[in-house]
């Protein structure tokens, strides 16, 4: 019996003790501050009354909320920290009824706490104030839930806030009650979420330096400004909402399929590890993207674009996209980046905005592989200004328009009914047997097989020097032909030396101020130096001579003077 009865005793103690840690739902209030002495899961939601100034500890606890309601609730004066040597956290328990905290008080501040809720984790009511610095939000669920949503004042300094794959991470929004402006302000912070920032109508959310990670919509009903030193993908859409003076670092592998515009004032930093892809094939959809330049600057290198348009200063993806896209009303400068492999590129009179666009294509070094069809009125002239001067195209190109070869390689002659202007290139051989070509042109066979059309009358390249001014009686010479030199010195400058050289850096002879042209062209470099003056010594023997000159005479003077006297 004495068994039974202990029995009994012993098991009310377990039942009640279990019960009090339940039921026991904050530690006591101490001058201002509960700190808490270990994990609490809460029975009811703790609420902060609107007359009480209150800090909460959690000492490296951690705070559970109930299943069916907020976690905590401020009316008052609210401060929660984590003083704790190890870091504890609170944890929302209401799946999708019920934020973790409420803010409907005075005032709310949140320093170094982790907070996770399958719903929100901070919900800040209309005109209320709230301040999260150095602390962790994140919404733990896989319904469309955010991390913050705010209906009054808030600010995040140097947080990080995590939203779900389906969700925003933070959403500023205006409701019907409101009588202040809604405004969320995020300092140094890291965000991330399916959209990371959502600004509803007559709410704003200010963005300064930090990190974002998800889409943002490319349009907000409200305001999103973003400034200082941020990190995030282009394909966050976040030029949309860059700032003057904005600095953005992208780095990692980035999808750019679609058009992205670098403002004025804003600068564009392209990471060592950068890796950005201009065209993203996914089943049967291709998606293709272009960067533009609006006015601001890049530091580092835009890889992976395949043509860049001096003219509209746009990377594009594809040659055929960057020809689609040329500039109206002007000549349009393309300039290959890397070798092409489209299969045909269709430059379209249908896409050409009436044809008001004339286009240089410089191959750069590199190589155009698959046909070109050139259907327009309009000039495509192909060049290749690269040093080596390696470009080629290797398809057929079908020209239907007007088409000007400056140089290059190219597999076989152009066919077709348009316009074909061969100034240079190299060619199969036997190709340009029935091509006349234009004056001061001719063909040269090659070694490998191939003829080159070259010109007969070669460039004269004058480097610049800023203490005098070269020039030549013609711009261009035939081989043989003898070119004159003129050389005109700045004021306190003259003429030292010239030096002219040949297509393979050899020296051309200069006798009387000309030369004879060799084939082709020259570079001529002339060097002016400054107008001898006499030596400072020169200068005080002939002042000392003078001074003695003067004094002797003087002194003739005065004896004249005193003979009068006498």
């Amino acid at each position: 019996m004495k068994n039974l009865k202990l029995f009994v005793m012993t098991t009310m103690a377990i039942l009640l003790s279990v019960v009090s840690v339940h039921a026991d739902t904050m530690p006591q209030e101490q001058d201002g501050k509960i700190v808490l002495d270990k994990n609490i899961t809460l029975d009811a939601t703790f609420k902060v009354e609107a007359t009480k100034i209150l800090t909460i500890d959690l000492n490296g606890h951690t705070l559970t909320g109930p299943s069916a309601n907020y976690t905590i609730e401020n009316e008052g004066s609210l401060t929660i920290v984590d003083n704790g040597t190890t870091k504890g956290k609170i944890v929302g328990a209401a799946n999708n009824n019920s934020s973790t905290i409420r803010n409907n008080g005075k005032y709310l501040q949140i320093t170094g706490v982790t907070i996770e809720s399958p719903f929100i984790c901070v919900k800040n009511e209309p005109d209320k104030t709230a301040v999260i610095t150095n602390s962790s939000l994140t919404s733990t669920s896989n319904a469309k839930y955010e991390a913050i949503l705010n209906y009054g004042d808030l600010a995040a300094v140097n947080s990080t806030i995590k939203g779900t794959n389906t969700a925003s991470a933070v959403v500023s929004a205006k409701s019907e009650i409101n009588t202040k402006a809604v405004k969320t302000t995020l300092t140094g912070c890291t965000i991330s979420g399916l959209t990371p920032l959502a600004a509803g109508k007559d709410s704003s959310i200010e963005m300064n330096g930090g990190s974002l990670e998800g889409t943002l919509s490319r349009t907000q009903p409200g305001t999103i400004k973003i400034t200082g030193e941020v990190g995030a993908k282009l394909s966050t859409n976040i030029t949309n909402y860059l700032q003057t003076g904005a600095k953005l670092t992208i780095s990692g592998e980035d999808d750019i399929t679609q058009n992205y515009e670098i403002g004025e004032g804003i600068t564009l930093v392209v990471g060592e590890d950068a890796e950005l892809n201009f065209v993203k094939t996914v089943g049967k959809s291709t998606s293709v993207g272009s960067i533009t330049i609006k006015g601001g600057k890049v530091e580092g290198e835009i890889n992976g674009a395949k043509v860049y348009n001096e003219t509209n200063t746009t990377y594009y993806g594809l040659l055929e996209q960057a020809l689609v896209n040329a500039k109206a009303d002007t000549t349009n400068n393309l300039i290959l980046l890397e070798d092409t492999d489209e299969t045909t590129t269709v430059w379209n009179k249908a896409n050409q905005l009436n044809n008001t666009k004339d286009v240089n294509l410089d191959l750069n070094g590199h190589t155009v592989e698959g046909n070109f069809v050139n259907n327009t009125d309009k000039t495509l002239v192909i060049v290749d200004n690269s040093e080596e001067q390696a470009g080629a195209v290797e398809g057929t190109i079908t020209n239907n328009g007007n088409l000007e070869i400056d140089n290059g390689k190219f597999s076989s002659l152009p066919v077709g009914e348009g316009t074909l202007t061969i100034n240079g290139g190299t060619f199969p051989e036997g190709s340009l047997d029935d091509i006349e070509l234009p004056e001061e042109k001719e063909l040269q066979e090659n070694e490998d097989g191939t003829i080159s059309v070259v010109s007969t009358r070669y460039s004269i390249n004058i480097k610049e020097n800023e203490n005098g001014t070269t020039t030549t009686n013609v711009a261009k010479a035939a081989a043989g032909e003898t070119v004159e030199l003129t050389y005109e010195p700045k004021k306190g400058y003259e003429f030292a030396k010239v030096v002219v050289l040949d297509k393979d850096g050899k020296e051309v002879e200069v006798i009387n101020n000309s030369f004879v042209m060799p084939s082709g062209g020259v570079t001529i470099e002339v060097t002016y130096k400054k107008t001898s003056n006499p030596k400072t010594g020169d200068n005080i023997v002939t002042f000392m001579g003078l001074a003695s000159i003067s004094l002797l005479g003087l002194g003739v003077a005065v004896r004249s003077l005193k003979k009068e006297n006498n």
